[in-house]
């Protein structure tokens, strides 16, 4: 949907949170396609508000009859980098007895790039209600995150819990029933005059993932002791990351291959990892990984090759080989893709993207 990006809400990593996707419309629940009768969008700004307005009617059908979904958003800039906001969303079936669906939720933005003279801090949050054709309980989703992007030192936390019943009607859910609580934080060292070498750093992030009764899920500590970047734009780096994974539910890794479910598991992996500057005409990359994987052990390999052979052509040739031995089975899988960018101008430009697998 061209200007969606109006909608977007909250200012969460990695866009965990998304109660308006544009792509759900035209889709009914079970993921059918629906035809469009007629739908109207405006975009604008008036007495200082940010407002956005949608309405989209889909075709009756022999199957079921058709919907009609609204949303609104409204953000009200503030000072010089935040933001307040609310958005609500609405999907109600043309059908006597269905019971309509509602989104409703508040979030903000407190930025200022002169935090002890010239620093950047941020501070954003959000809270969301859905309704429930049952009346459910916990069906809100809330989070909190507080970040500190800074050279040479940055840090953040991020909080976050989506109930068991949240469950946006025009929007993504990629899980539920969570609390999530993920901090990290990274230092960067540059030395003064050296010709070779741009920094010397170091990163952690954890994931703390927990259920709605609080029982542990997941604990992932992601720690690269150093990552080493050269002034030609070459980079190093070794990573390690010991996780605990306790499944919900079976988990088929593979075919005939499967995790069961209430299992407890805790491995380490290892990686190391390169590449070359992606400005030269030829550029190499690569990665090998070990270690423990749930009940057994895997081993990954990676390489990429870039090649710009003229002005606003980027060529990407990618490959991948994972070797798993579980207690559950043995299996290998490949991934090979291939990816071509052209740019003919500022406002024209073509991507393409081929990959073959062995498992899907």
């Amino acid at each position: 949907l061209e200007g969606s990006g109006f909608f977007d809400f909250s200012r969460e990593p990695d866009e965990a949170v998304v109660p308006f996707f544009s792509r759900r419309i035209g889709l009914d629940d079970r993921g059918a396609p629906q035809a469009i009768d007629v739908g109207a969008k405006l975009t604008g700004r008036t007495g200082g508000f940010d407002l956005g307005f949608l309405h989209v009617r889909t075709a009756d059908t022999d199957r079921q009859p058709g919907e009609d979904m609204s949303v609104v958003r409204l953000r009200r800039p503030a000072f010089e980098q935040s933001y307040v906001g609310a958005l609500y969303t609405r999907r109600s079936a043309r059908q006597r007895g269905d019971i309509d669906r509602h989104t409703a939720g508040l979030d903000f933005e407190l930025a200022t790039s002169q935090f002890r003279g010239n620093q950047n801090l941020e501070m954003s949050g959000f809270y969301l209600w859905t309704s429930s054709p049952e009346s459910a309980d916990d069906t809100a989703g809330y989070g909190f995150r507080f970040a500190y992007p800074n050279d040479p030192f940055s840090a953040e936390i991020a909080v976050r819990e989506l109930q068991a019943n949240y469950d946006p009607a025009i929007g993504f859910v990629e899980r539920r029933a969570y609390k999530r609580v993920a901090p990290s934080a990274e230092y960067s060292w540059r030395p003064r005059s050296n010709p070779w070498l741009r920094s010397l750093g170091w990163e952690i992030e954890l994931d703390f993932i927990n259920d709605s009764q609080n029982r542990p899920l997941t604990r992932e500590l992601s720690f690269t002791p150093l990552e080493v970047n050269f002034e030609d734009g070459s980079r190093m780096a070794f990573d390690v990351t010991p996780t605990y994974e306790r499944l919900e539910e079976d988990f088929e890794i593979y075919d005939d291959i499967v995790l069961p479910a209430g299992a407890v598991y805790e491995f380490t992996e290892y990686q190391i990892q390169g590449s070359s500057a992606d400005h030269r005409v030829v550029s190499i990359g690569g990665e090998i990984s070990t270690g423990r994987f749930f009940s057994g052990r895997r081993r990954e390999y990676g390489a990429e090759i870039g090649v710009r052979p003229m002005r606003g052509i980027a060529l990407t040739f990618e490959a991948e080989h994972n070797v798993l031995d579980l207690a559950e089975g043995s299996f290998d899988t490949d991934v090979v893709r291939m990816r071509a960018d052209t740019q003919f101008s500022p406002w024209l430009s073509v991507a393409n993207n081929l990959q073959f697998d062995n498992v899907s």
